[in-house]
């Protein structure tokens, strides 16, 4: 049970990268570009935390010398299906007052600055690694959760940042999320390259399971979609079916599934 909660927390972020990239050339509407983002967006910070919960409870349900204690805090660790639910809602709830606060201490000092294009690119990068660091660390909880809502508090404000620096900094952050995602995918590879227990025929069975559980994925999404397109047309969001239809396929597994499986996979072979 446990691991199938692990695995379903890791597959539940999307990465709709590509995604939003190819709706953009072709000219998509922005309002289906952000409803895509935006749910990408939710989904890494729910799929974080739930991943940390569920990782620390198979580790201390597997062997209790391995996980037994916070690495941080040093402080015993166990959990049981009413501390799980308090811990979500404690590591999302203060995570989003964390990157609130520094969105709003950020947007001060923007306030103050008139067009010094390194300095407010300088705050926006201090901002999302500064609340991540501290939310994590610090307080232990969810630092995708602090990055997302300092985010969206700046992006309210976005106006405060001086008309000839938002290009520079839009094209800053763009390059900064290609070199990263292009690194992570690099890393991932080589981690996979040097797997001793995947050749011969482990490795197609592998690939096989890998195309039944992308397909299984996509069915899921898709009922889901279609269960909810209803609630979302009533909310204002209703979509064509064309757009239902990119919407299904944006549900695309990248970076942050790599990340959380690269943590799995390093922490067994260490241990």
């Amino acid at each position: 049970i446990e691991m199938s909660l692990l695995m379903g927390a890791i597959l539940s972020a999307t990465d709709p990268v590509a995604v939003v990239g190819l709706l953009k050339e072709l000219g998509a509407s922005e309002r289906l570009s952000l409803l895509i983002e935006g749910e990408s967006l939710l989904n890494d910070g729910t799929a974080v935390v739930l991943f940390t919960i569920f990782f620390n409870n198979m580790l201390t349900n597997s062997d209790p010398t391995i996980a037994n204690e916070d690495p941080l805090t040093h402080e015993k660790i166990a959990y049981d299906a009413y501390e799980g639910v308090g811990q979500f809602f404690k590591m999302s709830f203060f995570g989003i007052l964390i990157g609130l606060a520094f969105g709003w201490i950020a947007i001060n000092f923007i306030h103050v600055l008139q067009n010094d294009a390194l300095s407010e690119v300088a705050i926006t990068l201090v901002v999302a690694y500064g609340s991540f660091v501290i939310a994590e660390s610090a307080f232990h909880v969810s630092g995708v959760l602090a990055v997302v809502a300092a985010g969206m508090y700046m992006a309210l404000y976005r106006s405060e940042v001086s008309a000839s620096v938002a290009d520079f900094m839009h094209e800053t952050w763009e390059l900064l999320s290609y070199l990263l995602n292009t690194t992570l995918f690099a890393v991932t590879g080589v981690l996979i390259a040097k797997t001793p227990d995947i050749n011969g025929s482990d490795f197609f069975t592998e690939v096989g399971l890998c195309i039944l559980l992308w397909f299984y994925l996509m069915l899921v999404r898709g009922i889901c979609i279609v269960f909810f397109s209803p609630c979302l047309k009533r909310w204002g969001y209703g979509m064509t079916t064309n757009e239902l239809i990119v919407v299904w396929w944006g549900g695309l597994r990248g970076a942050v599934g790599l990340a959380l499986a690269m943590i799995v996979s390093i922490t067994c072979d260490t241990s």
